[in-house]
């Protein structure tokens, strides 16, 4: 794993609409209506793939479903929350998050 950037926390938020929002350039891939996280979807896909090339050079399919694990741990019902650079680097590393 090469890092492009230093590792930092990634800020997660929603609008009064309750729509889902990140601090970081976002990634559609999958979702037609954008990101989201707490479970596993395509919203959630999204936002791992949004955070793993934020950070990473061409980051593997293991590095991003490792995140992927991290985001749909993320409190679904969570109006605001922040994942840790440290969570983001032990994700990335293998260990269990």
């Amino acid at each position: 794993m090469r890092l492009i950037r230093e590792l930092r926390p990634v800020r997660l938020w929603r609008d009064r609409s309750g729509r889902a929002h990140a601090d970081i350039p976002l990634v559609s891939v999958h979702s037609p209506t954008g990101i989201e996280w707490g479970y596993r979807g395509s919203g959630p896909s999204d936002l791992a793939i949004s955070i793993a090339v934020h950070f990473v050079e061409r980051p593997t399919t293991v590095e991003i479903a490792r995140i992927k694990e991290l985001v749909a741990r993320v409190p679904i019902d969570a109006r605001e929350y922040v994942i840790d650079a440290r969570e983001l680097e032990r994700a990335l590393a293998g260990a269990t998050v």
